[in-house]
């Protein structure tokens, strides 16, 4: 029987990892309350967007943050490399 996917998980179809990397990197730069600096921060702390992306809750939680950081889901972030693909970008 299939796993179900996450929705936060990138579909089985973009087997390339370089293309799991961006779309995780996405979402961690347009998670809210980070900006460039925490997200150079995070990567060089977690060694990787994705691990980053794990981290946030606790680090919101530990930071004060009544409500944890949640980066965008996935097909968010499809779609926008989808539309950027669509005209050139």
């Amino acid at each position: 029987m299939a796993r179900e996917r996450n929705k936060d998980e990138p579909p089985p179809e973009c087997s390339n990892p370089s293309i799991h990397d961006l779309v995780d990197r996405l979402r961690l730069i347009r998670s809210d309350n980070v900006g460039p600096i925490t997200y150079h921060a995070l990567l060089a702390r977690f060694g990787s967007a994705r691990d980053a992306i794990v981290a946030l809750p606790s680090l919101s939680k530990r930071g004060g943050r009544r409500t944890p950081i949640r980066p965008p889901d996935v097909a968010a972030i499809e779609e926008e490399l989808a539309a950027a693909a669509r005209i050139g970008a």
